[in-house]
């Protein structure tokens, strides 16, 4: 299982992903609160395993 924590501003996003186990994914991605951005995040969550439930 991972666990996403975003912190949501107005220019821009703050992302950390961590497993259910402590280990950490990503701990500090920022991207664009633009399509950019968004594509950014949606491609990192895209390459994590899909057998794992998102949170």
């Amino acid at each position: 299982m991972y666990f996403v924590g975003i912190d949501i501003s107005k220019y821009k996003h703050d992302c950390f992903i961590t497993t259910e186990t402590g280990t950490i994914i990503t701990q500090n991605l920022s991207f664009a609160n633009n399509q950019d951005g968004f594509n950014k995040f949606l491609n990192l969550l895209k390459s994590l395993d899909s057998t794992k439930e998102v949170k």
